[in-house]
Parts: structure tokens; C-alpha cells; sequence
């Protein structure tokens, strides 16, 4: 999988809307990714066993959806789609987890989507 760009080919099209802001469906799916980074951060630093592969699965697949939904909504609201992310980690995990945390892990996480649409990008030339 270099790069996730195998991953990328493997993802269904991000899903039709629901009714509810698209911001709020990509906060909750940048929610998704960031949670998934964090564990893939905790099992490369702190565990014996290393990075999982399930785990570098799941992250690849996560990072593969925002991708699409990115290229699908050009004109995002990327400052609200982060409110929401920070909004729906504090309800998943409680809000004791301190904000410039979150925020260090979105922008990470929005990076690694930054260098797959450049690498997207660059294999389509």
C-alpha cells in the first residue's frame, strides 16, 4: 500500500447527503480518522508489538474516506468541520482531553490527507 493510494481504490464514494450540514458529517468523519491516527500513535510509541496491521487498516481506510469527501465538497468549511471534530471527540471520549491535543492530532491527520491528494495528484499525470 504505497502511500494509501491502494487503500484510496478500494473506498466506495463518500455517501449521499443525509440532510444534516456537511460539516458536520465531516467533522464526525475527521473524528474517525483523528481517532484512528491517536491509536496508531499509542501502538508505534508505547506498546511492544508495534504498530498493528488492523490498525494501519483501519487509519489507511479512514484517511481514504475524508480524501473522497474532501474532493467531493471543494468549498468545505474546514473551521467549522474542526468545531465539529473537537465537538464529537469530547462526546465520544469526554471532554477531559485537552484541546490543543485534538487539535495537534486534526491538523496531523489533515496533513496526511494533504500528502495523498499531492501523491493522487502527481499518479494521475
Amino acid at each position: 500500500m504505497a502511500n494509501g493510494t491502494a487503500a484510496l481504490q478500494l473506498v466506495e464514494s463518500a455517501p449521499a447527503s443525509s440532510g444534516e450540514p456537511i460539516e458536520r458529517r465531516v467533522g464526525e468523519a475527521v473524528a474517525d480518522a483523528v481517532s484512528a491516527v491517536a491509536k496508531a500513535l499509542h501502538e508505534y510509541g508505547w506498546t511492544t508489538a508495534g504498530l498493528t496491521p488492523a490498525t494501519k487498516e483501519a487509519g489507511a481506510a479512514q484517511i481514504a474516506k475524508l480524501y473522497k469527501i474532501f474532493q467531493a465538497s471543494p468549498n468545505l468549511d474546514l473551521i467549522a468541520a474542526r468545531r465539529e471534530c473537537l465537538r464529537t471527540i469530547w462526546a465520544r471520549y469526554g471532554d477531559d482531553i485537552p484541546e490543543a491535543m485534538i487539535n495537534t492530532l486534526i491538523t496531523e491527520t489533515l496533513e496526511v490527507v494533504d500528502k495523498v491528494t499531492d501523491s493522487m495528484r502527481l499518479t494521475a499525470n
